[in-house]
């Protein structure tokens, strides 16, 4: 069951997946979950998100709202800061993830949960530089207490220094880090460091008392992207399944 509205120039998508008591709301169809589910904010880059939903609800131990946006700058709003291109031609990054943090938080947030009702708690998550910003949004906000990180860009430059020698914004209960075992191995001086990375940051955040789970997922970074999305979302959710 999904709906779906458009707020701050974003398409937001929701799922309800697994939840039990649901009844459609007639003032302004959304969607109402008596049972509490978590609500997992989920940011897509293109429309990824219908298969997400589709094999998540075929896990019978998940019950969760995933609230996906799309419709996003995908250099500038998933990045924490400046950086130049990993290669010639492409553009650079921009550098505009705390914008868009701010309008998640601010208006994309309280409008979801305007039409779901309270949740059991918020999580985010990500793949590629959408698991980047995942990450970094947890040092500047303190709504999340679930992450995942798939495939995460975590070799972006200073980001592992920045994520080992900042302080967190609030509590963090999970964290799902992985990767896959071809990512790294590249020439390029960044792109090299995302294994290292993203298994430092995973231990990181065990040694400050989180549920941290690093895995290494066979292929390149383009291999399995859903499969490796749904189990970690279902981690976050319920744990192992």
């Amino acid at each position: 069951m999904k709906g779906e509205f458009e707020i701050a120039r974003k398409r937001v998508t929701i799922y309800h997946i697994g939840a039990q008591n649901l009844t459609l709301k007639a003032d302004d169809g959304g969607l109402q979950n008596a049972a509490r589910a978590p609500i997992v904010f989920y940011n897509a880059f293109a429309n990824e998100a219908d298969e997400i939903a589709r094999a998540l609800s075929e896990l019978s131990s998940v019950n969760l709202t995933l609230a996906a946006v799309s419709g996003l700058e995908w250099s500038s709003e998933m990045t924490p800061w400046p950086m130049p291109a990993l290669f010639k031609k492409e553009p650079p990054f921009e550098g505009g993830a705390d914008e868009y943090l701010q309008t998640l938080t601010q208006q994309i947030a309280p409008a979801v949960l305007a039409k779901t009702g309270d949740a059991a708690w918020l999580g985010i998550g990500g793949y590629s530089l959408g698991g980047l910003f995942a990450l970094y949004s947890l040092y500047k906000t303190p709504i999340f207490m679930r992450v995942a990180s798939v495939s995460g860009s975590l070799w972006y430059k200073d980001f592992r220094e920045f994520a080992l020698g900042s302080h967190l914004a609030g509590r963090l209960e999970r964290a799902y880090l992985s990767i896959g075992d071809r990512e790294s191995m590249s020439k390029n001086e960044y792109l090299k460091t995302a294994l290292e990375a993203t298994r430092d940051i995973a231990a990181y955040f065990e040694s400050l008392g989180a549920g941290s789970k690093f895995e290494l997922n066979p292929g390149n970074h383009y291999a399995d992207e859903i499969g490796r999305t749904v189990k970690a979302l279902a981690w976050l959710a319920c744990g192992e399944i």
